[in-house]
């Protein structure tokens, strides 16, 4: 924390800059999800980096909605970031944001993803990772142009043994997913509803025809 509070008139680029710096001859691999939250972040990003490549990470919208509920209902609440009463009395609203944030999101990486050229990105749906990893992990290791063996390969699986799995001798450093961190072994996931099911809790009629067809052009 000090060393970022005598830093802190860096700009972002300083800072990813340096840190690609310390990392070089490797990759540095930058997971931030506030970078798609507006449209002016993630085009900031893909200026400042012309040449990166970048891996569009997607998740079925029933899924995602219900995860970021429950963050916010539990881990959020529960490090006082904002109240479990206001969650639970907001609950409709909050569901309904958290649907419209995943539509927001995917279509603003549509967006910007349409001028990045084509060998610089790929789609990887997270269901396909999880649930077959031997079987996904080389197609993006190939595209991403590193090297990799069925050592390597068991390596990756055992998510448990990376260097920054969990959360640490104090048990509280965080700055990803906390149920990974909390337990970071790698687990496959259910199979969503069909798009067509009653899987959104709590979204007007209105809202989910959009949301489908996008779901359905990302594969799903």
């Amino acid at each position: 924390m000090t060393w970022l509070e005598e830093r802190a008139d860096w700009p972002a680029t300083r800072l990813l800059d340096h840190l690609l710096e310390r990392v070089h001859p490797r990759i540095g691999l930058e997971k931030s999800p506030d970078t798609v939250m507006t449209s002016e972040a993630l085009r900031r990003c893909l200026d400042a980096y012309p040449r990166a490549r970048y891996i569009h990470l997607t998740r079925h919208p029933f899924a995602t909605q219900r995860s970021m509920f429950h963050h916010w209902h539990k881990f959020a609440s529960s490090h006082g970031w904002i109240s479990r009463d206001l969650v639970t009395e907001n609950k409709d609203a909050l569901m309904k944001s958290c649907a419209v944030e995943w539509y927001n999101s995917h279509s603003r990486i549509l967006t910007a993803l349409a001028d990045v050229p084509e060998e610089q990105w790929t789609r990887v749906r997270a269901e396909d990772l999880l649930n077959e990893p031997a079987g996904q992990l080389p197609r993006i290791l190939e595209w991403a142009g590193l090297n990799w063996n069925q050592a390597i390969l068991r390596d990756m699986l055992f998510t448990e043994r990376w260097k920054f799995a969990g959360t640490g001798e104090s048990r509280s450093l965080h700055g990803g997913d906390h149920k990974f961190l909390n337990n970071p072994k790698l687990r496959a996931v259910p199979i969503p509803e069909p798009l067509d099911s009653d899987g959104f809790w709590r979204v007007p009629q209105l809202m989910r025809k959009p949301i489908i067809r996008l779901a359905r052009k990302l594969g799903y």
